[in-house]
């Protein structure tokens, strides 16, 4: 038993030959290998690699008791238009588990002011965005739908939370005028909103909206992982209402950045809105 860790784990010595490979596919996955150390006892680690400092790649470490990640936080929705088409783009806060493994998006729907429909899971992402769409917003007879989410959390060993805070999008959804986005000014509000980017993972180009209550000095830059600034997308004074620009995955010099993830910076009258967006080219 360690007592750092809490947990029995293998020695180096002659650790046994296990078959972890549940689904038979291309080798062992670090999420079998979670679930197998979840499932079976491992051995008594001998005492001369009991200490933290010692860990190699025989050695099986626990990082929790096994317990389902915290319910994901701060979950938004908002739609817009696209190519003549209505999404709706979901964000919520990231969790911090160290084996937290991705997200699962729920999604149920009602037409008018009907009963609620069940709910059914409408997606995995392994960022704390995603776009639900194209979703239809009105029945044949021009009745409207209204769509309601929640989202959950899981790790590796295939443990899910519990559900986030639900929100719903409709009845009342924003105008499309010859399919380009144009905002509800009705409900425009007084506050700077930036939206996900969608799509989101994405390869080519990527169109990230935000929402400007009254004009206003604006600045959108990109941020890498480490914090370095490597684009901005719009630096000068903006009308009020609903904006949309497009990034291409470039830096501010044209040279195309590596894949990974990126943070949208959205600065103006001393407010700060950011959003997260990852970027996975097929053929680098």
């Amino acid at each position: 038993m360690n007592s750092v860790r809490e947990c029995a784990i293998y020695p180096y010595e002659n650790p046994p030959s296990v078959d972890a490979n549940q689904d038979h596919v291309k080798g062992i996955s670090m999420s079998e290998a979670w679930i197998y150390l979840r499932d079976h006892e491992s051995q008594v680690e001998t005492p001369q690699h009991s200490d933290i400092g010692n860990k190699g790649a025989t050695t099986f470490l626990l990082f929790d008791p096994l317990s389902p990640p915290l319910a994901p936080t701060g979950l938004t929705a908002s739609p817009y238009y696209q190519g003549g088409e209505t999404y709706v783009s979901l964000n919520w806060n990231d969790n911090d588990e160290i084996d937290l493994d991705g997200y699962n998006i729920y999604r149920r729907s009602r037409v008018d002011d009907g009963p609620w429909g069940e709910w059914g899971k409408i997606g995995s992402t392994t960022t704390s965005s995603y776009t639900d769409g194209p979703v239809e917003t009105h029945d044949k007879t021009g009745r409207p739908y209204t769509y309601a989410y929640y989202t959950t959390a899981y790790d590796v060993y295939g443990y899910e939370s519990g559900p986030s805070n639900i929100v719903t999008v409709g009845p009342v959804w924003p105008r499309s005028a010859g399919g380009t986005q144009t905002a509800d000014i009705t409900g425009l509000g007084r506050d700077f909103v930036l939206y996900g980017s969608s799509p989101n993972p994405f390869s080519l180009t990527t169109t990230i909206r935000y929402i400007v209550p009254n004009e206003s000095s604006l600045i959108l830059r990109v941020y890498d992982i480490t914090g370095r600034q490597v684009k901005t997308l719009y630096n000068g004074i903006v009308a009020s209402g609903a904006h949309s620009v497009t990034w291409n995955g470039e830096d501010d010099q044209g040279g195309r950045l590596e894949n990974g993830v990126y943070f949208i910076r959205l600065e103006a009258e001393n407010t700060v809105r950011k959003s997260k967006v990852l970027l996975i080219r097929q053929n680098r």
